[in-house]
This record gives C-alpha cells, sequence and structure tokens, in this order.
C-alpha cells in the first residue's frame, strides 16, 4: 500500500546531495554547472551536508549560511539547557555535529560567508529582511548563471 505514495521519477539526469535524511535534496545535473553555483542557505542549523557536497563535488563559488540558532551563542545556551535537563546523549550529539559544522565553516571560509541572523519581515540585531539578503549578494548573483 506504501508503493502508491512513493513519489514516482519523471526527470531524468537527478542527482541527490547531502545526508539521506534530513537536508538532502534532489536536483537536476544541468543546474550545477561547476563554475556558476551561488548558494544561499536559509536556516541550516548544524546540518551541513548539502552544502558539504555543493563544495566538494562542485566548487561552488559562494555559499551563504543564514541561522541565527547556529550561532555560537545560540549552541552554548542550547547545551547548558541539555546539562540542567540531563539529556547528555544528545548533548554529546550536538556537540559533535557542532565540531564538524565548525570545522567545515573554517575549512571552507574563503567560499562560505555565516551570517547569525533569522530572516524575517523586518530588521534588528538578529533579523534580516530577505530583500535586504539579497541586496547585500547583489554582486554574487548578478555574476552567477544558477541560484541554488
Amino acid at each position: 500500500m506504501l508503493n502508491k505514495f512513493k513519489p514516482k521519477v519523471l526527470a531524468q539526469n537527478l542527482i541527490r546531495l547531502g545526508p539521506r535524511k534530513d537536508s538532502g535534496y534532489v536536483l537536476h545535473k544541468n543546474i550545477l554547472n561547476k563554475n556558476s553555483i551561488f548558494l544561499l542557505s536559509l536556516g541550516v542549523g548544524f546540518e551541513i551536508g548539502f552544502e558539504k557536497d555543493i563544495i566538494n563535488k562542485f566548487r561552488s563559488k559562494k555559499i551563504v549560511l543564514v541561522d541565527y540558532s547556529s550561532s555560537d551563542f545560540a549552541f552554548i545556551i542550547s547545551q547548558i539547557s541539555l546539562l540542567i535537563k540531563l539529556k547528555l546523549y544528545r548533548f554529546l550529539a550536538n556537540t559533535y555535529r557542532y565540531i564538524i559544522y565548525k570545522k567545515f565553516l573554517i575549512k571552507s571560509s574563503k567560499n562560505i560567508d555565516f551570517l547569525s541572523k533569522y530572516v524575517n519581515n523586518y530588521n534588528d540585531k538578529r533579523n534580516i529582511e530577505f530583500h535586504q539578503l539579497l541586496q547585500k549578494y547583489k554582486s554574487c548573483i548578478d555574476k552567477e548563471l544558477n541560484i541554488l
């Protein structure tokens, strides 16, 4: 019965990037021109499997990660909360993901910008409007052919 709900892929030349669970995406190979990718990743958290694949397989020129909840401050606050609640397994799992995430940011620092903001309909210390975000990276968007 579940097979009735299984999606049928009609397109050819598809590629899956990212982990098999959360943050994995299926894209058409023609979109992934090796010299023309600008990736704007909103609400990335600490799961960066898709972004890693874009950099490793397609040498993305620019990736912009936007998420206040994956800032250092937000991470420390959430970890303190987990310790208080004695959720040690989740504390350790989050710490591991955070270390992998930070290593990725350092290793790929010339290709990646990280904005510790929420995308919202107003601007303040923690928030940025989507159109303002696009304006900030207008030079990248104007030069690039494919925006993911």
